[in-house]
This record gives structure tokens, sequence and C-alpha cells, in this order.
């Protein structure tokens, strides 16, 4: 599987050709700086 996640907030994220807001990861602010957080659920 290949595919691509994309940080909010990011202006350019509109300008991709591939841009799909399902793939926006989730932000967290952590003791020691920011986290992403991403699902990924695959069948197969």
């Amino acid at each position: 599987m290949t595919t691509q996640l994309y940080f909010p907030d990011v202006a350019s994220n509109q300008q991709d050709s591939i841009f799909d807001p399902h793939l926006l990861v989730t932000m967290e602010n952590t003791a020691t700086g920011k986290a992403a957080i991403f699902d990924f659920v695959t069948s197969g």
C-alpha cells in the first residue's frame, strides 16, 4: 500500500491535485512536541 497523508491547516493542500480531506492527520501537542495521528484500515 502506498498513500500520502496531509497536515491540517496547510494552504497548499487545496492546490495538490490528489488532496483528499480524508487523509488529514490529527495533530496533538505532547510534552516533547507535536504528534501526528492517523488510523489506517485495510482489508484484503
